[in-house]
Parts: C-alpha cells; structure tokens; sequence
C-alpha cells in the first residue's frame, strides 16, 4: 500500500482515494492483528 500511494500513481487523485479507501478498509483487521499479537504475547512480557 505505502508503495502504491508514493510511487506509483502519486498524481492521480482517483487512485488516490481508491488506495486511501482500501487502506480504510484493510485498517480494520490491521488492528485485529496487532490486538492478537498482543495478546499472544502478553505472558512472555510479564515473564521477562
């Protein structure tokens, strides 16, 4: 996505909106991750 926003089509603002609204999108389960992975690792946090 970083790609594609800087590089590839940093002119049109059609594309633009369209990479800026997948990216809302995707934002979502990006969070979801991050969430999961913290809690994966939560106990070997509290443990070091």
């Amino acid at each position: 996505m970083r790609n594609q926003f800087s590089h590839e089509y940093p002119d049109d603002p059609e594309i633009q909106a369209s990479l800026l609204n997948k990216a809302f999108a995707l934002a979502g389960a990006l969070l979801d991750s991050f969430d999961h992975i913290k809690a994966f690792s939560a106990p070997y946090r509290a443990s070091s």
